[in-house]
């Protein structure tokens, strides 16, 4: 195999996934035997089309796991300064997070959470043995909004198109997705 192969996206490409326009992954790790195939997203501002133009002319908006974590910094006039609510202007586009892949230094396993906003959006509830986030309509029937899978070497969550376009709409933002691949280092025992 050409170490090069992973740039073909064959994986992705085989998979068919675009064609399945009720559900659309928002995040995915998996873990291969020497490299993780990921997909993030992060919410664009939609102030006008040319954002479409702005994301694909730079490499500069590089989203990565942690995007939307608070964080510290140090401000322009000078001092320290806090991010709380994670979001970021790069290149001229408010990005804010979609997805939080949360880690807590191995003692307990990462969790991936939808943000709250569009969770309260919907009233969205959890059914624990479904692993998905479930709505009510006005005639109290349930729709499922938001399918999570957590295996050992496979994370995903999956949200319903016709809600996920929705909430775009009425947040007037945009969703974009990044896929990444990232080679794993081996380590020998």
């Amino acid at each position: 195999m050409n170490p090069l192969d992973f740039l073909k996206f064959e994986n992705w490409i085989s998979s068919r996934e675009f064609e399945n326009s009720s559900w659309i992954t928002v995040f995915r790790i998996i873990k291969l035997s020497d490299m993780h195939l990921n997909t993030i997203s992060v919410l664009g501002k939609k102030e006008s089309d040319k954002i479409y133009d702005k994301i694909l002319e730079s490499s500069d908006w590089n989203t990565r796991f942690n995007f939307g974590e608070p964080y510290f910094y140090y401000g322009e006039e000078g001092g320290d300064k806090i991010n709380v609510y994670g979001n970021e202007e790069i290149v001229g586009i408010e990005f804010e997070p979609f997805v939080f892949y949360r880690t807590f230094h191995g003692l307990y396993p990462p969790e991936v959470e939808i943000v709250q906003n569009f969770i309260n959006f919907y009233n969205l509830y959890f059914v624990e043995n479904e692993n998905t986030f479930k709505a009510l309509d006005n005639e109290m029937d349930e729709y499922s909004v938001i399918q999570i899978t957590k295996e050992e070497k496979h994370m995903e969550i999956k949200i319903n198109t016709r809600y996920l376009r929705n909430y775009l709409t009425a947040r007037e933002m945009i969703l974009i997705l990044k896929e990444i691949l990232k080679s794993v280092k081996i380590v020998f025992e």
